[in-house]
């Protein structure tokens, strides 16, 4: 089954692709109009220059051919009339040429204008011609080039929305375990507008973090109680015992131990106790490390034995 990130990878590439393919087809598409009007200009118009041109000849070398070469032109450009304007030099063509190449000087005039009305014609259709490739190029070049601008700015904003979507989230997460795993235990991952799959992990990821914070809490509540099960314990040894911590500040004590700070002496092991975290052996005290900045301290020998030691 598709998840949502797989699906916005997916609807992003496959829109980055049809862009893409149409900015393709439509260059295709705008490049193969040109070709039908460059071969009008080769196929049409220029078959009737090349018509008139051979007429022109024929006519001035007057030779026992040139009169069948004339027909063979006009009929040529008669087939291959292309513009309306062309019928009526034609005709003058078809009904002065036996004339003209029986030396009527007029007949030969009236030839020659209808050669150059003829080949004027054909040459003015070719500049027509000419003139719609070029637009076409024009209007080619251009489509090209707002397809391209059409596909880069798609680009960008599918790279935006996968950066909003995926990219920033998945860095949220490694900031947030980051910063955990140096100490910030209060950090969270901000929910923003991802996929599904990535509002999931960043949403399970702080339900984790909050666990471990009342885990936490849970395990320390029981604190307040431990004093008088500790002191009970303390009772049962045979020379006097307090904890510290790591300023030298007693947590608890054994009534041996208070009897003794109680005592003549108690000046001077409340001073050891203070210092027996950093010396460790601070006579009459003895400390030694019990856990992170707890200390047990031994307040001198018991009765009739000699100095405890840890």
């Amino acid at each position: 089954m598709t998840s949502d990130s797989q699906r916005t990878l997916l609807v992003s590439i496959a829109f980055l692709v049809s862009v893409q393919l149409v900015t393709s087809i439509s260059a295709v598409v705008l490049h193969a109009r040109m070709a039908p009007a460059i071969e009008r200009i080769v196929e049409e118009n220029v078959q009737s220059v090349q018509a008139v041109e051979e007429m022109a000849l024929a006519l001035a070398t007057a030779d026992a051919g040139a009169e069948a070469r004339f027909h063979e032109a006009l009929r040529r450009a008669r087939d291959n009339v292309t513009e309306p304007t062309e019928q009526a030099p034609l005709g003058v063509l078809e009904r002065d040429t036996s004339a003209a190449f029986s030396a009527d000087p007029q007949a030969r005039a009236r030839v020659l204008s209808a050669l150059a009305t003829l080949g004027a014609i054909n040459r003015e259709a070719m500049d027509r011609q000419d003139q719609e490739a070029k637009r076409l190029g024009v209007a080619g070049a251009w489509a090209s080039v707002l397809l391209a601008l059409l596909g880069m700015v798609s680009g960008v904003l599918v790279l935006r929305q996968m950066d909003r979507s995926l990219l920033r989230p998945i860095i949220e997460l490694g900031r947030v375990a980051d910063a955990v795993r140096r100490g910030e235990s209060h950090r969270r991952c901000h929910l923003a507008a991802g996929s599904a799959e990535v509002e999931r992990a960043m949403s399970v990821l702080n339900e984790l973090l909050d666990e471990r914070d009342r885990s936490r809490e849970r395990s320390a509540q029981p604190r307040s109680r431990d004093p008088e099960l500790l002191r009970a314990l303390l009772d049962a040894e045979p020379a006097p015992v307090a904890i510290v911590d790591s300023a030298g500040a007693i947590l608890v004590a054994s009534r041996s131990a208070m009897e003794a700070l109680a005592g003549e002496r108690g000046d001077e092991l409340a001073h050891a106790l203070r210092v027996a975290p950093k010396q460790q052996d601070a006579s009459p005290v003895t400390a030694r490390e019990i856990g992170a900045g707890l200390f047990r301290c031994d307040l001198g020998p018991s009765p009739g034995s000699a100095a405890l030691t840890p």
